[in-house]
């Protein structure tokens, strides 16, 4: 349960010229591994293999920051109906505020990153429940809050810009492989699991008497890999001699907020405003190659993505001469494979279901108001769903029944 808060806030004046940069860098990297070995377990009740990397049960964003009520209200009142979440591994906050009579400059920048890797396995060992089951659990749950508002004012000329950047590029593997032998007189699963959430917020504002120039940009992405799988090699076979029911599953959630909101007010005023919210990656539960299955009740591999990915831009210049472009972009593009590979052999005495699902919800918006004699101004908003679902069952089964499927759907409540 990793925590990362970071404040960075400037505020610059001058009666000539004034500039003003605040930036918060952050990256949060850990690896989690829990592991069998080479070994030999035999576990009474029931045998656990498990790694977590989860979201922090923290208190609220500001409670654990120093801040004077001023700023306390004015950031509750920005976040309030976004559903902002101020509870998350990495949090930031960068403010920046520049003020001149003949110029000034502002940029308030925010960019975090998480890459963990969660690793739960068995390899190259016979490991026993002899009155239980036999459960190998990877769990990733990471969260990133982002929020940046600029300012720019001057007489003269204004410029300013607010950035956002967060990705979230996690690995997270439960694995039966090598020279593994797993028996028990209950259930076994192998299941990998993901929960990625970002929540970005980037503003800004430019006024001048002379020219104004503002841009507001919320970028937000996750690439996971989530995998679940048994797999021998070219020497040794992985196997499950005997179990009830047998469960393979990889699943993977996402959801991306992305919001940006600018302002350019001049006699001359322009801006950009762009958010974009993207989820890829991969995720693949599989029976691989040098694999086998006997005398098991069932057999469940499966691979889930539930992506949901929001981005919304709102914009405002204003001028004599006034111009301004803005786009919003949602994307949900992952990989998601279910299969029992050639070379592996399944036997279960009941039903193999083998299934890849895709569920998502994408919202995208832009608007975009441009006031003055001479206007010109473009607003685009853009859902792009490219899932790649993929169910292949190449190797030998012998079952009861046997179910594939492969599904691409809209997300549950959406």
């Amino acid at each position: 349960q990793s925590v990362i808060r970071t404040l960075a806030a400037g505020l610059s004046g001058s009666g000539g010229v004034a500039g003003q940069a605040s930036v918060t860098l952050n990256d949060l990297g850990n690896s989690t591994t829990a592991t069998i070995t080479d070994s030999e377990v035999n576990g009474a009740t029931g045998v656990l293999v498990s790694a977590e990397e989860l979201a922090p049960d923290a208190g609220d964003y500001l409670d654990n920051m120093l801040l004077p009520d001023l700023i306390v209200e004015a950031i509750e009142d920005a976040v309030s109906g976004t559903g902002f979440d101020l509870s998350a591994n990495i949090l930031s906050l960068a403010g920046s505020i520049g003020g001149a009579g003949l110029a000034a400059g502002s940029a308030a920048v925010a960019d975090n990153d998480i890459e963990n890797t969660v690793t739960a396995t068995i390899v190259d060992s016979a490991v026993t429940a002899t009155d239980g089951g036999i459960e190998t659990l990877a769990n990733s749950a990471a969260e990133i809050a982002a929020m940046t508002m600029g300012v720019g004012a001057a007489i003269g000329g204004a410029l300013n810009a607010s950035i956002t950047s967060n990705d979230i590029e996690n690995t997270v593997t439960a694995a039966a492989t090598g020279a593994t032998t797993l028996d028990a007189k209950g259930a076994i699963k192998l299941a990998a699991e993901d929960a990625s959430a970002i929540d970005s917020l980037a503003f800004s504002l430019a006024g001048a008497v002379g020219a104004a120039l503002g841009a507001a940009v919320s970028d937000n992405t996750v690439n996971n890999t989530v995998k679940a799988y048994m797999q021998g090699s070219d020497t040794d076979m992985a196997r499950i001699t005997g179990a009830g029911d047998v469960t393979i599953q990889a699943h993977s959630s996402a959801d991306l907020n992305g919001l940006s909101t600018g302002a350019s007010v001049g006699a001359v005023a322009a801006g950009a405003t762009l958010a974009s919210s993207t989820v890829t990656g991969e995720v693949d539960a599989f029976v691989g190659a040098h694999s086998t299955t006997v005398d098991v009740d069932s057999l469940t591999v499966s691979a889930i993505s539930d992506a949901k990915a929001a981005a919304q831009v709102t914009a405002l210049y204003g001028g004599i001469v006034s111009g301004g472009y803005n786009h919003a972009q949602a994307t949900i593009a992952p990989k998601v494979a279910a299969s029992v590979d050639q070379g592996a052999a399944v036997t279960a005495s009941g039903a193999v279901a083998v299934s890849a699902q895709s569920h998502v919800a994408a919202d995208a918006g832009a608007t975009g108001v441009n006031v003055g004699l001479a206007t010109a101004g473009m607003s685009k908003a853009e859902t792009i769903l490219a899932a790649d679902v993929q169910t292949t069952i190449a190797g030998t089964i012998v079952a009861g029944s046997l179910t594939a499927s492969a599904d691409n759907s809209t997300l549950a409540g959406e």
